[in-house]
């Protein structure tokens, strides 16, 4: 049952099957540099879901037998890390070499934390030819695989970022279908480009203003489109609410107008529609960092927004729907500034009523048989 339940969960990802193990698991091929000169060649990055207990170990990675893999076959030279921010575990379980590097799932992690993580897995794979480096998050697949690419990239593995995805597909799943969410796609790249311009942002500490936001296309409506700017920490900075109907029809576009706050770093853009006395609907969200845009303009199709990526048969939006959002330069705001402009009265909380993605549902086991699963964990504890 066990057995049967884990497959079912991991879906398309690898997973090891050796020496009397089944884990949610894979083996990345990857060398050593130092000095620029390739000390050694092995499989010294691992890729992994979460390594869970009680109910969870049933169709998940079971504790115990990731600490069984871990000390047969790299007792004394493993280190795990772990990027969930929503649940993490005792150290002591794994010899207290774990360290955090916590992001929210179905996101990417602010752009500052990309760098500290690939040189803490450099300097501890390098510290000795045996170590290795475990990377997991809840699936291990998306959040574990922008890591796991900027690392390739970091450690001069891979040249790109479109090399370094290409490659974890390959090597994490079957149907190569690695990393799919498009911000955290967006992420890798950012962090190829830091990387190219000699570790160095490319438009250096900026800050901007959003003078507009045009979304062409827009599903006829009669309802109200929200959108809501965040900063790393997910703290609201600006709301925005405006009547669907208030558009540009001759040239399908709606032009939204929000308040001028200057904004750096990451932003986290979640885009929502609200019909009559309905509850809001999350349409899409995206991230983006402002040292990474150009001549002051984004502009991402629906293939580049995180919700609208799914509708690859454009049943639900026009195949050129797209998301402008044009920029001007603003003064740099203090500490204290930052903190002022901050708006605590609510956090973003994701909707994931209506996802059915792979990306999203790998993270979802049916209701039945989860049920079925805690009965037999409560039988087998009796």
């Amino acid at each position: 049952m066990a057995y049967l339940t884990r497959r079912i969960v991991s879906k398309q990802k690898k997973r090891f099957q050796e020496e009397g193990f089944d884990l949610d698991l894979t083996c990345m091929f990857t060398a050593i540099h130092r000095d620029n000169h390739v000390l050694d060649v092995t499989n010294n990055v691992i890729a992994m879901g979460f390594p869970s207990t009680s109910v969870e170990g049933f169709y998940r990675n079971k504790l115990q037998d990731v600490v069984r893999f871990l000390e047969t076959r790299h007792k004394g030279s493993y280190k795990v890390y772990n990027l969930c921010s929503e649940k993490g575990y005792d150290p002591t379980l794994f010899n207290n070499r774990v360290e955090r590097f916590p992001f929210n799932d179905h996101n990417p992690c602010p752009f500052e934390m990309i760098l500290p993580f690939c040189r803490s897995v450099d300097e501890w794979l390098k510290q000795n030819s045996s170590n290795v480096a475990i990377v997991h998050c809840k699936a291990g697949k998306g959040r574990t695989g922008l890591m796991i690419c900027s690392y390739l990239m970091y450690s001069r593995q891979r040249s790109t970022a479109p090399e370094a995805l290409s490659y974890y597909a390959e090597t994490r799943t079957m149907d190569k279908q690695g990393v799919t969410i498009p911000s955290q796609i967006r992420y890798v790249k950012y962090f190829g480009e830091y990387l190219r311009n000699g570790g160095k942002l490319p438009h250096g500490n900026k800050a901007l203003f959003i003078e507009k936001i045009t979304i062409s296309h827009y599903p006829k409506s009669a309802g109200q489109i929200q959108i809501s700017v965040s900063d790393k920490s997910d703290d609201r900075i600006i709301s925005y609410r405006q009547d669907a109907n208030n558009s540009q029809p001759a040239q399908n576009k709606i032009n939204l107008f929000l308040e001028r706050v200057a904004l750096i770093d990451d932003l986290h853009f979640v885009v929502k529609e609200k019909k009559l006395i309905s509850t809001p609907k999350q349409l899409f969200h995206f991230w983006i960092n402002v040292a990474f845009i150009n001549n002051n303009y984004v502009t991402l199709s629906k293939l580049e927004l995180d919700g609208t990526h799914r509708d690859v048969k454009h049943r639900e939006y026009h195949k050129d729907f797209c998301v402008e959002i044009f920029f001007s330069l603003a003064p740099y705001p203090s500490s204290e500034e930052q903190k002022k402009r901050i708006r605590n009265e609510s956090k973003y909380e994701p909707d994931l009523s209506s996802r059915d993605s792979d990306e999203y549902s790998e993270e979802v086991v049916d209701s039945d048989l989860i049920k079925q699963m805690e009965q037999e964990y409560i039988k087998n504890k009796r």
